[in-house]
């Protein structure tokens, strides 16, 4: 699986995880099997709320879910129309997102959240 993280700095497996989505500074990309990463910078992360254009960044990064602990209702519907799940977290760092992911803990991001 191949998801994307938000995170507040592009530090890899130790980058912090960013509180929300479209206004993350940067996204970490993680190869869960193989424990991969890489690092984009979110173009968009000062772009205001509502709009979601950080997605764009999302379209042909063979990227199968996002993990985030916050997103608004724009983002969510948006990512999901490109046909990728939202996965929610309480993780501080990718490494953690990471455990999650190989333990099967993260659940589908609450609609209401």
């Amino acid at each position: 699986m191949k998801v994307c993280i938000p995170t507040t700095d592009d530090t890899g497996l130790n980058a912090r995880v960013s509180p929300h989505f479209g206004r993350a500074p940067f996204f970490t990309l993680v190869d869960v099997e193989a424990v991969r990463t890489a690092t984009l910078t979110n173009e968009h992360a000062l772009d205001g709320q509502g709009r979601c254009y950080a997605a764009e960044a999302l379209v042909n990064r063979a990227v199968d879910a996002v993990v985030c602990q916050g997103m608004g209702a724009t983002a969510r519907e948006t990512l999901r129309d490109l046909g990728l799940r939202v996965l929610d977290t309480e993780a501080w760092t990718v490494a953690e997102v990471v455990g999650e992911l190989r333990e099967g803990t993260s659940p589908e991001l609450n609609p209401d959240g």
